[in-house]
C-alpha cells in the first residue's frame, strides 16, 4: 500500500469580527467674560459626536487532510486455499476539517498472472477490505467491501470506494493526531467452485485522503 497524500482546494473559511475604531474631538474649554454687574455674556462650546471608522477584516483558513503516518505495508496471508486470515494495517490521518477516504484496488482479489485456464481452474481469490476511521468525534466503521467492489468498474458499489477529492470518498468529521486508525483485509480459506492454480497471489490497495467539499 502506499501514500497518496491530496491536498485538495481549502474550502473552510473563517470571517474574523469587524472591530471599530472610534474618535472623538475634544471639548473646547468653557469660558466665561464678565463686563459688569448688568452685562454678562457666556461663551460654550458642547462635544461634536463621535466619528465612527468600521474597517471589516476577512480571512480564510484552507482545509488541509493527509496522513500523519500513512498505510505502507507489504502482507504476507499465507496458504489462502487452505487458511483463514486477518491483516489489518495501521494509520494516522491528520486532517483539519471534514475530510473524505477512499480505497482502490488493482486487482479486484488476489490474482496470479495465468493465460489459458482450464474449465474449472481460476487464478483470482476474493477477500475483504474494512475500515475503522478514529476522529475527533469518534470512531467510524463502514460496511466491509469486497476488493472486486473497489474497482473503477462498473456496477462495483462501496461506501469508500476510489480516488478521493472534495466529493468522492467516505465523508468524516475532522480527524487530527488522533489513535491509530486501521484499513484490515481479510478472507476465510477459499471455497469457491473453481480450484485455485499455483502460483504467488498479490494484489495492491491505494489509500486517498481529501478535504471534503
Amino acid at each position: 500500500m502506499s501514500e497518496v497524500r491530496n491536498n485538495a482546494v481549502w474550502m473552510v473559511r473563517v470571517a474574523a469580527a469587524a472591530f471599530a475604531v472610534a474618535a472623538s474631538q475634544p471639548a473646547m474649554a468653557q469660558a466665561t467674560e464678565d463686563f459688569g454687574p448688568k452685562y454678562a455674556y457666556y461663551l460654550t462650546s458642547g462635544k461634536d459626536p463621535a466619528a465612527v471608522l468600521k474597517i471589516p477584516v476577512k480571512a480564510t483558513v484552507g482545509g488541509r487532510c493527509g496522513f500523519l503516518t500513512a498505510p505502507n505495508a507489504n502482507l504476507v496471508v499465507g496458504q489462502i486455499d487452505t487458511t483463514a486470515w486477518n491483516k489489518p494495517v495501521e494509520f494516522v490521518p491528520q486532517c483539519t476539517a471534514m475530510w473524505r477516504i477512499a480505497v482502490t484496488s488493482a486487482n479486484g482479489g488476489l490474482v496470479t498472472p495465468a493465460t489459458g485456464l482450464p474449465a474449472g481452474y481460476a487464478n483470482k481469490a476474493p477477500y475483504d477490505v474494512a475500515l475503522n476511521v478514529v476522529t475527533d468525534a469518534g470512531v467510524v466503521t463502514p460496511a466491509p467491501c469486497a476488493a472486486a467492489n473497489l474497482q473503477n468498474v462498473a456496477g462495483a458499489t462501496c461506501d469508500f470506494k476510489g480516488t478521493a477529492s472534495p466529493t468522492q470518498g467516505l465523508l468524516l468529521t475532522r480527524s487530527f493526531e488522533q489513535a491509530p486508525s486501521t484499513i484490515t483485509v481479510s478472507a476465510p480459506a477459499y471455497a469457491g467452485q473453481d480450484v485455485l492454480i499455483s502460483g504467488t497471489y498479490q494484489d495492491t490497495l491505494i489509500v486517498t485522503v481529501s478535504p471534503a467539499s
